[in-house]
């Protein structure tokens, strides 16, 4: 790509892991320094889970949950203008590269489909086959309300009661497991998130040209699988985690806005996987403590049920 030359990336994967302890927060905040910052708020979010109970305990948790609220709908409001500049910019970088950008564009989202299909397919079958012990046709049926609705909101909290329906009442989860689990895996647990963010260090590489050791790979797909757990289950929330992953491994910014672009397309399939993994993830456990209830499971049912 014309403009952007960088030389081979070398990266010691020791070395950055003991550069994700921050030595000084505030200079993680005014530097940037996002992985810094993530990881003293990993830190953050357990002490305070310890100290939940207490008098400042209960004020930390209102005010971060206020903090969160006050950002997501902060975000949405930008998001409902972005589709302009994100067409200003599209059209810019066609106009200026051609069909460069284009065709790796359509590479990517090849390439996330293909990923995204393996898990469901592949993955997600072995687990409730081998371990869980039930038929994974029976499964996607009994959650496919919940697999629509994600895939039309782009949204894993929106999706968060039809998720806890479908789980309970159809593929036969206790209630309390589902109500333990539903809540934080709607927001940790994003299996696509860890695969797409990959995808675009790569992406970013190939489109710049910028070499990429074994060393770069693994240490991505770790970042990857990190960022995938702070990732906002908002339509959207993945943009701002792939401009962190691309600054940390010192790729070039200038796709975001390409990402941006078509990722509604990224984000559909992306939000309908992550609220599959999480139905998986509860049959699964479930099974092991013998608590599923496989008559409910295995019952045969409507796809859509009026209620």
């Amino acid at each position: 790509m014309p403009g952007f030359e960088k030389p081979e990336v070398k990266i010691s994967l020791l070395d950055s892991v003991i550069g994700w302890i921050p030595d000084n927060v505030a200079k993680a905040f005014s530097e940037g320094n996002f992985i810094q910052v993530i990881v003293f708020a990993i830190f953050a979010g357990i002490t305070i889970s310890l100290i939940a109970e207490t008098k400042s305990g209960k004020f930390l948790v209102q005010l971060f949950e206020a903090a969160n609220n006050f950002i997501s709908r902060m975000v949405a409001m930008v998001l409902r203008f972005a589709p302009i500049g994100v067409f200003a910019l599209m059209a810019n970088v066609t106009g200026t590269v051609g069909t460069l950008a284009l065709k790796g564009i359509g590479k990517m989202l090849i390439t996330q489909y293909l990923a995204y299909a393996t898990v469901i397919i592949v993955y997600y079958p072995l687990i409730l086959k081998f371990l869980a012990k039930v038929n994974p046709l029976n499964h996607y049926r009994n959650i496919y309300p919940a697999m629509v609705m994600a895939f039309s909101t782009q949204s894993s909290s929106a999706t968060i009661p039809v998720t806890m329906d479908c789980t309970k009442n159809r593929a036969g989860v206790p209630a309390d497991i589902v109500n333990l689990i539903t809540p934080p895996a709607a927001t940790i647990n994003m299996h696509a998130c860890a695969a797409e963010m990959p995808i675009y260090a790569v992406f970013a590489s190939q489109l710049y040209n910028v070499p990429l050791t074994l060393p770069n790979l693994i240490t991505i797909c770790f970042l990857g699988v990190i960022m995938a757990a702070g990732v906002a289950g908002v339509p959207g929330g993945g943009i701002m985690m792939s401009a962190v992953l691309l600054q940390i491994m010192g790729l070039p910014l200038d796709i975001v806005p390409w990402i941006a672009g078509v990722y509604v397309l990224i984000d559909m399939p992306n939000t309908m996987l992550n609220v599959t993994g999480d139905t998986v993830g509860m049959v699964y456990t479930a099974a092991r403590l013998g608590e599923l209830d496989r008559e409910t499971f295995d019952k045969p049912k409507p796809i859509f049920e009026r209620r």
